[in-house]
């Protein structure tokens, strides 16, 4: 009979397992994923082959999932984020807040800046199946802060595509070292969505 796996050995083949997604999803960001091999990494976590290829069966199978983690983790922090506001308004800003916050993590760049001719067809359109899950739940939060009253009428698809093009670009130029966190560069963003940036509205704006 086959010896059941310990605990401890199943969690410390899953802390090895995140430790080379991490370092995939952070080469990719720097290098490009087709400019990436699997020597790359290999030198970079100091492992043979053998032991990459036991954790995952090929470059694109890293790639997907350092994609797939983000995407998990942005479904998780979208769920709390409506729990935890009070109308509409607040839980696109929470959403928000999460959402850069993840987006400037190794997983959450390698997720933007993923292209679909990087992946075979079917992991393309299983990934992208979740991204587009995203934004229809975010434009399901804008219905319900314009039905509350906390956001004024407006189309919720033009919005949702705004919010995410202006979101997703923070991956593209954000810095570790940079002079602000991912929270404090949201906030800024949403400052802008809520309040604009002309003074007055012009007398002939309807």
């Amino acid at each position: 009979m086959a010896r059941k796996t310990s605990k401890a050995v199943l969690v410390r083949r899953e802390e090895k397992r995140l430790e080379i997604l991490r370092a995939a999803a952070r080469t990719f960001n720097e290098k490009g994923f087709h400019n990436t091999t699997i020597d790359d990494l290999c030198e970079i976590l100091g492992l043979s082959k053998p032991t990459v290829y036991y954790y995952v069966k090929d470059k694109e199978a890293l790639l997907f999932e350092c994609s797939r983690i983000a995407t998990a983790d942005l479904h998780s922090a979208i769920r709390k984020a409506r729990d935890d506001g009070r109308n509409g308004w607040e839980r696109l800003r929470n959403i928000f807040v999460a959402y850069a916050q993840i987006m400037t993590t190794d997983f959450g760049k390698c997720l933007i800046l993923t292209r679909a001719n990087d992946m075979s067809p079917e992991s393309s359109t299983r990934l992208w199946d979740g991204r587009r899950r995203l934004n229809s739940e975010v434009r399901e939060v804008i219905e319900q802060g314009i039905e509350d009253g906390s956001i004024r009428k407006c189309d919720p698809k033009s919005v949702s595509f705004a919010l995410f093009g202006s979101f997703n670009w923070i991956a593209h130029w954000y810095r570790e070292d940079g002079e602000e966190d991912p929270r404090e560069i949201a906030e800024k963003f949403f400052d802008l969505f809520q309040f604009g940036l002309a003074v007055d509205r012009p007398a002939n704006s309807s």
